[in-house]
């Protein structure tokens, strides 16, 4: 029998992206000797070139750079747990550079990267038990302090739920804002059109008013900003929109507590006075996430973070703060993408587990799957749950369940789909009260025998048809497995919560049973 410790010992995810989503957040000790400076730069080796060097400067080590010939650089060794992902902060002066490998001035981790003035934080996964740190300048002297390497540990009991950044290739286990486990989240690929995401001192003003950047962000870091009107101050961002193409913009905004006590907490928030008219909105002082539809259209629309312009008495908000703006092509909002100078895309999560690992009945065999599917109603597509496929020949058959938004609006269904055996069943089409966003779904597998039941009701089953469960391999979640080597769609789109696989075809009674 094999055991194993957690899911991600059970489950193979690729994500060619970074991604965020909202955890519970620890972290493990102190990695980096010396971070802060206080009386020296012991513990940092000097690796600096031609006749440059590293010094200490009031609390800080200086990066004394001459020329792109002579570079000040400064190296550290951690150690770290191969597999290990980590948090890694620090603040430079000027212009730095940094690179992160498993040897001196290696860049198999984080290639050499270019970063501005302020405190910067990157995550990364230890592929190794030794990690180098490589700080180094090409055209000015900069200072660098408060430098910061610990473990993140997921899921603990003491963690804080956290908006986190995971590297690539990390699964994403997210909870919702009172703590409640949602399941693995599963995405299509997304871009944010937005390049400057948090720092809002490039975005383009109109009227009068301030930008006082460095405030506390949904997700600890100190690049919110708070924006303060004088008079019918605007903060736009313009972008380019595609012909016919329907876009959805979000961001993170709350008022001053002032603002909040004096009854100040109505803004026009992500209006866009060029394509659609902007949307008054009543803000809190807690961080909320707010999205609304772009209409279609082409050439250059402003999209507004904060829009104070006066319409009669209804902007009464005078101190507002916002992070974290996105402009997307879709019909709903996804996890935020961060951005800092450039268009960012977030890549597709894929996430499998290969029928091997687990005791597979090739006879037949019944599935449990929690999952939510929040997005439905915007979509026209088959949003899959859970899918059997076949990973050593030309995907030919597969099984699984997805959740369908019919071209009726409002409605949803569920429905089993089995290509070799041409059968496709399930529940007629939801509407009103009967509308769900999550759900228990067993479907079960045998010769001439299957069904499907969600909610411990809507049981529906076939007599006939074969599953070919001994041509597969692999089970996808939330994705039609033959779309990963091709179009990336059918995504779910929400999270799997729970998978139990059964190596028999429970009794439909057992799958009202389960799904309860």
């Amino acid at each position: 029998m094999k055991q194993y410790n957690n899911y991600a010992d059970l489950i193979t995810f690729t994500r060619a992206s970074s991604g965020t989503a909202l955890r519970p957040i620890s972290y493990g000790d102190e990695l980096v000797v010396n971070g802060t400076f206080d009386s020296d730069i012991s513990n940092w080796t000097d690796i600096s070139t031609g006749t440059a060097d590293i010094s200490y400067s009031s609390g800080a080590l200086s990066l004394n750079t001459i020329d792109t010939s002579n570079r000040g650089q400064a190296e550290q060794a951690i150690t770290t747990q191969i597999g290990g992902v980590y948090f890694y902060t620090f603040t430079v002066t000027a212009t730095t550079y940094i690179k992160i490998g498993t040897t001196s001035q290696g860049t198999n981790i984080v290639g050499a990267t270019q970063y501005a003035a302020g405190t910067h934080t990157v995550s990364f996964v230890a592929p190794s038990n030794s990690t180098y740190l490589t700080f180094y300048s090409i055209s000015n002297t900069t200072t660098l302090d408060n430098v910061s390497v610990r473990e993140v540990l997921f899921d603990q009991p003491d963690g804080t739920l956290t908006l986190f950044n995971h590297p690539t290739n990390i699964p994403r286990i997210e909870y919702d804002s009172d703590g409640n486990r949602l399941g693995l989240l599963v995405e299509e690929s997304r871009t944010n059109l937005i390049t400057y995401s948090e720092d809002f001192t490039q975005w383009g003003t109109l009227g009068t008013g301030s930008l006082t950047a460095g405030q506390t962000a949904p997700d600890g870091s100190a690049t919110a900003t708070l924006i303060s009107n004088t008079s019918d101050f605007r903060v736009y961002s313009s972008i380019g929109f595609d012909a016919g193409a329907g876009y959805r913009r979000s961001i993170w905004a709350k008022v001053s507590t002032e603002d909040l006590l004096a009854g100040r907490t109505d803004v026009y928030l992500t209006g866009n006075y060029q394509l659609s008219p902007s949307t008054l909105t009543t803000l809190t002082d807690e961080w909320v996430r707010y999205d609304v539809e772009v209409a279609s259209g082409t050439g250059i629309g402003n999209f507004h973070a904060i829009d104070f312009r006066q319409s009669g008495s209804e902007v009464t908000a005078t101190n507002v703060y916002v992070w974290g703006a996105q402009l997307e092509a879709g019909s709903f909002p996804t996890s935020y993408i961060p951005t800092s100078g450039s268009t960012a895309t977030r890549s597709a999560d894929v996430a499998s587990i290969g029928v091997s690992e687990f005791g597979y009945n090739q006879e037949a065999v019944t599935v449990l799957v929690e999952a939510d599917y929040r997005n439905w109603q915007y979509s026209s597509s088959f949003n899959r749950i859970i899918d059997l496929g076949r990973t050593t020949t030309s995907v030919t058959s597969t099984n699984g369940i997805f959740n369908q938004a019919s071209s009726g609006s409002g409605t949803l269904r569920f429905r089993f789909d089995n290509e070799a055996a041409s059968a496709q069943f399930g529940a007629a089409n939801l509407t009103g009260s009967n509308l769900v966003t999550s759900a228990k779904i067993a479907f079960a597998l045998k010769l001439n025998d299957m069904a499907i039941c969600y909610n411990g009701g809507n049981l529906q089953s076939v007599t006939s048809g074969d599953a070919q469960l001994n041509s597969l391999d692999i089970i996808a979640l939330g994705a039609n497995w033959s779309e990963f080597a091709q179009a990336t769609q059918d995504y779910l789109n929400g999270h799997i919560k729970s998978l139990k696989v059964y190596p028999r075809r429970l009794t439909n009674s057992q799958l009202v049973e389960i799904t309860s």
